[in-house]
């Protein structure tokens, strides 16, 4: 080889910006070199007013506005049926898609055989649904994984690596260092190499574990200049982050109205009244007002020079107004709000009639919502989990196969449901525009056909004769 050529692949300790981010870049142009080396401009972590986590070199873990303010809040939203319930209405379609590996070239026989085997070791994945589902936890919490344990396989044919056994680590455990690499809190009692982060000792994964982590992360966001403390978006946020301080006044609304109900009572709340300066008149009423059921009862002096008063009982009737506003709030408006924001609709608490232009707006939104999400996982799963089994299972000329789910299918089966209720409550529908939106072709000549035969009347079948039916089955020659 000519030592006068430049090296085509630098030397990233020399050329890469480091950790610190104090190396300057050399903007010349340079042959046979992407720009910058393939660092970029500006280290994330050095374009805020202060610099957060100097000593430990990591992104900070409270960059959610839920663990930023309150770590027993942040666990509290994960406990909230009205959020969960939701989040869960999200998770579901996308885990349940039909999914398969494709090869870059859909024509080349050995890529085909390849994204076959690589399909194949995959699908024996214990438990694989659940593995889906818990990696969009990264939906709530920003950033989720599942640590992952291989085994070989050798009846696919030749060799290969399939999963043994994996469990998922929850999102707010995992750490990034400023370079990437990323880690998770352990314990002070874990044995292995360890490193002290504001949030605890963290254990970083190196290159080899790195390859048993499946990371994925919901939504790549910066955070502002004066806002160092959230910098760590730029390693993936969640709706958490979005919906904590909507969900916050939620609460504090909750709070209230249990206050209220805890004071009043579904029945009102009874005063009592004793002679001021009397003892035995005090210790008489605190008798009788302890032998009515509940205690909604306050017991209260009153003095007999003013209009000849003294011992007495009022009532203050319950009124339904209040309560009923604060539950209006919670039930109409914030749960309505969150509920729409994760789903994109709010179907699931409203009645809306099937086929209408707004149930079909919701669709929609839905079905983009799981495209989005699905797309995503998708991405994750092909670097972290596709690209390590074929790595160890396919020769090394296969270009990269990919994770695919089908995605027309969820938007299929939404159209078919959509065309039902359509046709059930009388209307019409297009066959060739229906056909054409769930995939099927027309059918071809020849081609064996399924068709549902409805039963007709004779009347649909053009008024055909009875009498003439009657002289047939007779024997008699109709004129």
């Amino acid at each position: 080889m000519n030592s006068d050529l430049p090296n085509p692949v630098p030397d990233p300790n020399e050329v890469l910006p480091k950790e610190w981010g104090f190396v300057e870049t050399d903007a010349t142009p340079k042959p046979h070199r992407v720009p910058g080396d393939g660092g970029r401009p500006i280290p994330s972590h050095l374009d805020f007013q202060s610099v957060i986590n100097w000593a430990t070199r990591t992104w900070p873990l409270s960059s959610d506005e839920a663990r930023k303010h309150s770590l027993e809040n942040s666990l509290a939203m994960r406990r909230d049926p009205i959020v969960m319930g939701a989040l869960s209405s999200r998770i579901m379609p996308t885990t349940q898609l039909p999914w398969s590996i494709v090869p870059e070239d859909l024509e080349d026989m050995a890529q085909l055989a390849a994204a076959k085997k690589v399909e194949k070791l995959i699908r024996r994945t214990p438990r694989l649904q659940q593995m889906l589902r818990c990696l969009q936890n990264a939906i709530f919490y920003g950033k989720y994984a599942v640590q992952l344990g291989y085994k070989w396989s050798f009846d696919c044919g030749s060799r290969g690596m399939q999963v043994s056994s994996w469990r998922p680590v929850n999102g707010d455990k995992i750490v990034t260092r400023w370079s990437g690499e990323c880690g998770v809190l352990v314990s002070p009692l874990y044995a292995g190499a360890k490193q002290i982060t504001p949030g605890g000792f963290a254990h970083f994964f190196d290159e080899t574990e790195r390859q048993q982590i499946i990371l994925h992360i919901h939504e790549i966001e910066d955070a502002d200049f004066a806002d160092g403390m959230m910098a760590g978006m730029i390693n993936g946020v969640g709706i958490r982050s979005t919906l904590y301080w909507f969900w916050y006044l939620r609460s504090q609304i909750m709070q209230w109205m249990m206050n209220y109900l805890e004071r009043l009572g579904a029945g009102g709340l009874t005063i009592y009244y004793y002679d001021q300066g009397n003892p035995e008149s005090k210790d008489a009423v605190i008798a009788a007002a302890k032998e009515q059921i509940g205690d909604n009862a306050i017991i209260f002096p009153r003095s007999t020079n003013r209009d000849n008063l003294g011992a007495g009982i009022d009532r203050i009737e319950p009124s339904n107004n209040g309560t009923e506003l604060l539950r209006e709030l919670v039930t109409e408006y914030f749960d309505s709000y969150i509920t729409r924001f994760i789903l994109g609709q709010d179907l699931s608490t409203k009645a809306v009639p099937a086929g209408t232009e707004t149930a079909e707006l919701h669709a929609i939104t839905l079905q983009r919502i799981v495209t989005f999400d699905a797309r995503n996982l998708a991405d994750s799963l092909t670097s972290d989990f596709v690209s390590v089994i074929q790595r160890y299972s396919c020769p090394p000329e296969i270009p990269q196969l990919r994770w695919e789910f089908n995605i027309d299918s969820y938007a299929s089966q939404k159209i078919i449901e959509a065309a039902k209720s359509v046709w059930e409550m009388g209307g019409s529908i297009d066959e060739t525009q229906l056909k054409k939106a769930t995939g099927l072709n027309e059918p071809k000549p020849g081609s064996p056909i399924l068709k549902q035969i409805a039963p007709m009347s004779p009347e649909a079948m053009g008024g055909v004769d009875t009498n003439a039916e009657e002289g047939e089955e007779n024997g008699e020659e109709v004129g």
